[in-house]
């Protein structure tokens, strides 16, 4: 059986494409996912009413922690030790 859109649904194509990948390129999936999600919350705060922004504004900050988290993963993997969540101030 052919892996393809047409024979499988997409979510069971993904998971096979993760079950294939190390655990460096799923940080770096991870990451990319992330920063995706800091971009979606900006575009989304150009048009939200004002009283949800703070509410946005939480997101995106959480959002932010966690690229400094999963940037310090990949860093552990890849020998090249940067503290992202130390060099970036009030990440929790």
């Amino acid at each position: 059986m052919e892996l393809t859109g047409a024979i499988l649904p997409a979510p069971f194509l993904f998971a096979c494409e993760v079950m294939t990948m190390t655990y460096l390129e799923l940080l770096q999936k991870n990451l990319v996912d992330e920063i995706e999600a800091t971009r979606s919350y900006a575009a989304t705060m150009a048009v939200a009413p004002t009283g949800d922004i703070p509410v946005l504004l939480e997101l995106l900050a959480d959002e932010t922690d966690h690229i400094a988290h999963v940037s310090e993963l990949i860093s552990k993997v890849t020998g090249d030790p940067v503290d992202y969540a130390a060099l970036v101030s009030g990440v929790e």
